[in-house]
């Protein structure tokens, strides 16, 4: 694989010396630009998002309703391709972005316009956007609100960061930002990244849902968060050498557990007993 130095653009921070981007640019070969230009049809957001730069996303969608005027659609119809057509708009973005709540909004408000009252705009809304928005099996029509299929596309990163550690950009991301064993037990600050940002936001909704399992049993017993109470080394007031190496599967498994093999309930009981 070989970059293609001619389509190539190299993006700079605002705060960036300009004799520094003259000599990377001389080093890489690479033209560094201030605008990063469309990628699959949509604009490439640089910085911190604002509400006014997500716009296009509702005017993609208008912009698809107007071709689709002439067409004499029935509510089932309209039903179809607003949850394949309408809904993966913004789908590119929802991926890597925290979509501001109003985009949210609005996004749901030209779906439910369309399902209703079609392109020309007349019509009543016949049941509620929360029962449309139920799933299948409980009486609703299995379509998504912008938020909740927000939320699941970022929850994909959240696992990518749990259970695919060896990718590049899980590293990246877990280097600058998380200082300990997991993403659950991370923070967002102001000086974030926007995807950084849209990652735990999306984590602490998600997060509820999460349970820990202990799997193999490889875990540290005493320095890994495989349960719900936290981390066990820092419940006890010290642990003895012999515990140190413990992982979960030594402690409990499917024979049942074996607190008696640690050290430190002795330790724990001669304590208690002076």
């Amino acid at each position: 694989m070989k970059i293609n130095i001619s389509k190539s653009r190299a993006y700079y921070s605002s705060g960036t010396p300009h004799g520094k981007i003259t000599n990377l640019t001389a080093i890489s070969g690479t033209q560094s630009t201030t605008s990063l230009g469309k990628y699959l049809g949509f604009p490439m957001l640089q910085g911190r998002p604002k509400k006014i730069e997500f716009n296009f996303i509702i005017e993609k969608m208008q912009s698809r309703l107007a071709s689709w005027k002439s067409r004499l659609l029935n509510r089932a119809g309209r039903l179809t391709l607003a949850s394949s057509i309408l809904s993966s708009i913004p789908t590119y973005y929802m991926q890597i972005n925290w979509l501001p709540q109003n985009i949210c909004d609005r996004v749901d408000q030209t779906t439910r316009n369309f399902l209703w009252k079609g392109t020309n705009n007349k019509g009543i809304h016949l049941v509620n956007w929360n029962k449309v928005t139920s799933p299948k099996s409980v009486g609703g029509l299995g379509s998504r609100t912008t938020r909740d299929a927000n939320t699941s596309l970022l929850g994909k990163l959240v696992w990518d960061m749990v259970q695919s550690t060896n990718k590049l950009w899980v590293k990246i991301l877990s280097t600058k930002y998380t200082s300990g064993p997991s993403i659950l037990h991370a923070t967002a600050s102001n000086t974030s990244s926007p995807t950084w940002s849209s990652i735990i936001k999306a984590k602490d909704i998600l997060r509820s849902g999460y349970v820990w399992r202990a799997g193999s049993g490889s875990s540290s017993f005493w320095f890994d968060h495989w349960n719900s109470h936290g981390l066990i080394g820092s419940l006890v007031p010290i642990i003895d050498i012999h515990d140190l190496h413990l992982t979960v599967r030594d402690v409990f498994n499917y024979e049942g557990q074996h607190t008696h093999m640690l050290f430190i309930l002795l330790f724990l009981t001669q304590l208690s007993s002076t």
